[in-house]
């Protein structure tokens, strides 16, 4: 009897142990594989910058539903990235910033102003009204 148990233990560990290699072997190859595409970003990063894209925002906090509408200012912290648009003054790089709400007409005159001042003259911020509604 004590040897059947001290044999099922031992093939559940034999098993465990399998697992882990397994799982660590995984690890390896997705690490491996992680870092193959990360210095192939890097290298063509300059490609990628010179070319010209879009650059979207979607602004999220990563929260459950209960945490957002109990959370205050949520569309304030929501939209407190609203800076990026400052992506817009390379030359090659339009900015497109989705927002669940109205920006504030001074928000927006501000960063214009600012987009200005950075020599930023082919920007305008256009808002529609209705898709907030």
């Amino acid at each position: 009897m004590h040897a059947r148990v001290i044999q099922s233990c031992w093939r559940r560990r034999r098993i465990l142990l399998a697992f882990r290699q397994t799982v660590a072997l995984v690890f390896q190859k997705r690490l491996a594989k992680w870092r193959e595409m990360n210095a192939n970003w890097k290298q063509n990063w300059g490609d990628f910058e010179s070319r010209e894209h879009v650059v979207i925002h979607i602004p999220s906090l990563s929260l459950t539903d209960i945490e957002r509408s109990t959370m205050f200012n949520f569309p304030l912290l929501q939209n407190s990235q609203f800076a990026r648009i400052c992506d817009a003054t390379k030359p090659n790089v339009d900015v497109l910033y989705l927002s669940s709400y109205e920006i504030a007409q001074e928000v927006q005159q501000y960063f214009l102003k600012l987009l200005e001042v950075t020599l930023m003259t082919l920007m305008t911020l256009r808002t529609h009204p209705d898709v907030y509604s």
